[in-house]
């Protein structure tokens, strides 16, 4: 029988050769996990989403505007305080009216760096950590399959009128957020996807404005702070 000392060496010796890489990242998953738990109340962490409405000089956007004197004729969802990744239903190369559909927006590229002052207005929606994780993903998947969508141009006219169209693998802006939320289970809506306007996101359950302004004051603004 080995000796408990002669054991304790040759586990002491094994140790020096472990792999505390491998150590490391355990120990960052935790962490990661552990701070998606609030438990000094017993409560999960909630997370923020966040929705960008805007009104651009661009001519679908003045023609919305014209026939429904909304405040704002855009909406784009986002799951980052800087904004940086915008997840929408338009021009997908960020310049000519088509193709559009299912997209990623940027503040600093595409059609918000050439169309002047823009009136905007950002609403942040608190949710919990498995509805976050859960809208996100339903937005990449609609990015890394946005070949396959377009742009429902009949059914943001039927909404206009207050009639539903809903049309296979098509969605204007405010149809598509309410698409995401829809199947990431995250809010209940008041109306239909194929209803949904850019405004109906400013009186979603758990929204509270965080800023209105020109969106061009966005990149001096820290909406975290």
């Amino acid at each position: 029988m080995q000796h408990p000392e002669l054991k304790f060496g040759v586990f002491f010796k094994n140790c020096l050769n472990f792999d505390y890489d491998f150590i490391w990242l355990l120990i960052l998953d935790y962490v990661t996990w552990y701070s998606r738990l609030n438990l000094m109340n017993g409560e999960i962490l909630m997370r923020s989403i966040y929705f960008l409405l805007t009104r651009t000089r661009s001519i679908v956007s003045q023609t919305i505007h014209f026939f429904t004197e909304a405040e704002y004729t855009h909406v784009a969802i986002a799951f980052d305080r800087e904004l940086v990744y915008l997840y929408s239903s338009s021009r997908k190369n960020g310049k000519t009216l088509f193709p559009a559909g299912p997209c990623m927006e940027r503040l600093d590229r595409g059609l918000y760096t050439r169309v002047g002052k823009t009136p905007c207005a950002i609403y942040e929606m608190k949710v919990t950590d498995e509805a976050y994780e859960k809208a996100k993903r339903e937005a990449e998947w609609f990015i890394r399959h946005q070949d396959r969508f377009k742009f429902n141009v009949l059914g943001i006219i039927a909404c206009k009128f207050g009639i539903g169209l809903k049309r296979k693998d098509k969605f204007f802006c405010s149809q598509f957020v309410a698409e995401i939320l829809l199947r990431s289970h995250t809010v209940n809506l008041p109306k239909r996807a194929c209803l949904m306007r850019p405004m109906d996101y400013m009186t979603l359950p758990n929204v509270e404005k965080v800023f209105e302004g020109d969106i061009g004051e966005l990149a001096y603004l820290n909406i975290a702070g």
